[in-house]
């Protein structure tokens, strides 16, 4: 039977049902406490999960399971055609239906009762609520809405009365206990990016957004005169304003100069904050009817990976204020070729200065990967979702190096991630499930954080420079495209928001790089100057390019990706931090694990800052006792994982040369 309830009978608060679940940062490795239990923070997720994927993922000892819990009854994608992955729970203003996520929860939990749970709860709207609610919908020129609008409060107070609903099914059902945390998803995507069609840009001239503009105008400027001085409008007036048109149809490759078209950049700065603010505000209610014992969760931050303000990205920092969330997260970056970096898409130490998780979605595509219109052709668009990303490595061998290298990244950067087999069966084979397990039991060990290990490099991210872009992120593109070069330098790297600046103490680092424009640059590169010591230390890139800050190195915006990752080792250098590698190989070092993986073949020569014992955690072997250099046979596309650990008291001397790992 259906299992339907009424959203306006009030259910009784029944949260001590729930597990008390909490986060914490220990030596820069994130963990998750559940009633007491410790949890690396490592999921699996899929949107067609089954009964024998579940028990797999049980026996590589990943306990952790993310569910979709979808709202409405349309697919993610605003214009792709795709249909819903699961049926509609909001199914009438009063009316949940159930079942479909209590039914996957359970499939779950019978395939492992040692599992948790984390919903992932998609609050777009049904069509029936869109027809009988404009008022709360995106609404176009033409007359027509386009799903909730993220700036009416109509949409906002019904999806808190929806979400408390939700909640308490879930407090008074079976998987309460099992229980630990609920993701929050909405937009194009379920990422909480405005809809809007390509073709008409974005518009949405529903009254709340020109009455949120004027109230979000007077706090930021408290008078009209300051208004009028920054927009250079002498008759601007709080009651009159709107917002600029952020369209965009007609773009054009320029920047917007200090000064010049601030109605643009506020109106985009606001377009932002309200996402970010919508986010909050819906953490905030889950927290309040849970008693603050779940996880609370989203995607946002991809102003790196997403350079078009007008997907609403660009208040990170704003939202890594709230109390009320404890995690972010995103996909890795979809430049998904082997021999690449595929960082996260914000600015991830920024996420763990403010005490919060940040989870990287690991979608790997491997030789298993299915195509949605064979798994589920009901619900996918003829000729959608069968190329380019969608297909995976026909090698199995490059498929395992590919899970590999995702591991290597979050273990030695300390986030977490789920494994998402989207479709169902990308990880079905029993050399990927050997690393999810390997992945597992090393997350599990004893944390270590070597200070010799530590980055000695900081970028800093602008997360702003999109804003005054009037190209819809292509010249912004230009600038950020640079974040390739980040793992090939030689030595890692730590991100943070240029906002988080001042929680930086003297001298953490010996360089800084400015990654992104603003019309303060050389305010930003004075302070980086201060907390690292000399101009020679700073390297910026911005609209003119990039250049060391003493004026002695300067590239073009268009400088080849091999330019800058010279240039930035160079610097690196002088500035006098270390180098492991001289190959542009990715690498990733940090909290006692060091991670190669070869974008050529070849020897490399790793040359560590002090003796650490080395061991092989992918062929469960040590390399050496105490080592100051490992000397690595890789092919093409190879990955190699270390866990390094200082011996202070011990004599250095060179590794065993280790061979190639492939035959």
């Amino acid at each position: 039977m259906p299992e339907i309830t009424h959203i306006n009978r009030e259910a009784p608060r029944n949260t001590s049902s729930f597990p008390v679940v909490r986060t914490a940062v220990n030596n820069g490795t994130q963990q998750i406490h559940v009633n007491h239990q410790v949890l690396p923070p490592i999921a699996y997720m899929s949107y067609f999960g089954t009964p024998h994927l579940y028990r797999q993922v049980s026996q590589t000892g990943i306990h952790l399971y993310c569910f979709p819990l979808i709202l409405g009854d349309r697919g993610v994608n605003t214009f792709s055609g795709i249909g819903p992955f699961r049926p509609c729970v909001w199914t009438a203003e009063d009316t949940l239906d159930m079942t479909t996520p209590l039914n996957d929860g359970r499939m779950i939990l019978d395939a492992d009762p040692d599992g948790w749970l984390i919903a992932r709860i998609n609050l777009d709207v049904p069509t029936w609520w869109e027809n009988v609610h404009p008022e709360g919908c995106c609404q176009l020129s033409d007359g027509t809405t386009l799903r909730q609008s993220f700036y009416s409060n109509v949409w906002l107070n019904a999806a808190e009365r929806v979400l408390r609903k939700v909640l308490a099914e879930l407090a008074s059902s079976e998987l309460a206990a099992r229980l630990a945390g609920i993701h929050l998803a909405a937009g194009r995507t379920s990422e909480w990016f405005y809809h809007f069609l390509p073709e008409r840009g974005f518009e949405d001239e529903n009254p709340e957004r020109v009455i949120g503009f004027r109230a979000w105008l007077r706090q930021r400027y408290s008078t009209e005169e300051l208004l009028r001085k920054a927009w250079r409008e002498p008759s601007a007036a709080f009651d009159e304003v709107v917002p600029a048109d952020i369209r965009g149809i007609e773009r054009t490759n320029a920047w917007i100069s200090s000064g010049e078209e601030q109605a643009v950049v506020d109106s985009l700065r606001f377009h932002s904050e309200t996402m970010a603010d919508c986010i909050a505000r819906l953490c905030r209610v889950v927290k309040d009817a849970t008693d603050r014992r779940l996880l609370t969760g989203a995607f946002y931050g991809y102003h790196v990976f997403l350079n078009d303000a007008r997907w609403g990205h660009g208040a990170l920092d704003r939202l890594l204020k709230c109390p009320d969330l404890d995690g972010l997260a995103s996909p890795n970056d979809y430049r998904r070729v082997p021999g690449e970096d595929w960082p996260p898409m914000a600015a991830v130490d920024s996420v763990r200065m403010h005490g919060k998780l940040w989870f990287a979605e690991n979608d790997t595509r491997t030789h298993r990967t299915t195509l949605l219109k064979d798994v589920a052709p009901h619900i996918c668009p003829a000729g959608k979702y069968e190329d380019g990303v969608w297909l995976g490595p026909n090698d199995p061998w490059i498929a395992e190096q590919l899970l590999w290298k995702n591991a290597a990244r979050m273990l030695a950067c300390g986030y977490g991630g789920w494994w998402f087999d989207m479709w169902g069966g990308w990880f079905d084979d029993q050399s990927l499930l050997k690393v999810l397990t390997r992945h597992r039991e090393l997350a599990s060990l004893p944390l270590l954080d070597p200070p010799q290990m530590r980055a000695q490099i900081c970028v800093v991210i602008d997360e702003t420079a999109n804003f005054r872009d009037r190209s819809q992120g292509q010249m912004a593109q230009k600038i950020f495209r640079h974040r390739y070069a980040m793992a090939r330098i030689g030595s890692p790297c730590a991100v943070i928001l240029s906002s988080d600046m001042v929680e930086l103490e003297p001298e953490s680092y010996r360089c800084i790089w400015m990654l992104g424009a603003r019309p303060n640059t050389a305010k930003l590169a004075r302070e980086a100057e201060h907390l690292c010591g000399a101009p020679g230390k700073v390297m910026i890139t911005d609209e003119f390019g990039t250049r060391s800050a003493d004026g002695n190195t300067t590239l073009s915006l268009d400088a080849e990706l091999s330019e800058t990752i010279d240039a930035m080792r160079s610097m690196a250098k002088a500035a006098g931090v270390h180098v492991y590698l001289e190959t542009s190989d990715i690498l990733y070092v940090g909290l006692g694990w060091l991670g190669v993986h070869a974008a050529e073949a070849g020897e490399k020569v790793i040359r560590l800052p002090v003796g650490v014992q080395v061991k092989d955690v992918i062929h469960d072997r040590y390399v050496a006792d105490v080592a100051a250099e490992i000397r690595l046979n890789l092919k093409q596309h190879e990955t190699a994982l270390f866990r390094v650990e200082p011996q202070s008291n011990s004599p250095v001397r060179r590794s065993r040369r280790s061979g190639p790992t492939r035959d």
